[in-house]
């Protein structure tokens, strides 16, 4: 019969698990905070490249225009 018992964990022993996966979370966010940061650098490179052509094309039509 003490064979099929389950050994039951201290409340200490649920703690520290929990503080481990709360860590492994935290640990997952800051890696997504990460490559949203990398993403918005390069998505605002590709905009200010994108303003670049426009600016040079608006002047390319204005000094024409004179």
């Amino acid at each position: 019969m003490s064979e099929g018992k389950r050994i039951r964990r201290t409340p200490e022993q649920i703690v520290a698990d929990l503080d481990v996966q709360i860590e492994k979370l935290k640990d997952s966010i800051l890696e997504l905070e990460n490559k949203k940061a990398a993403s918005v650098t390069e998505f605002d490179n590709k905009i200010a490249a994108v303003k670049e052509k426009i600016a040079k094309l608006n002047s390319v039509y204005t000094s024409d225009m004179v």
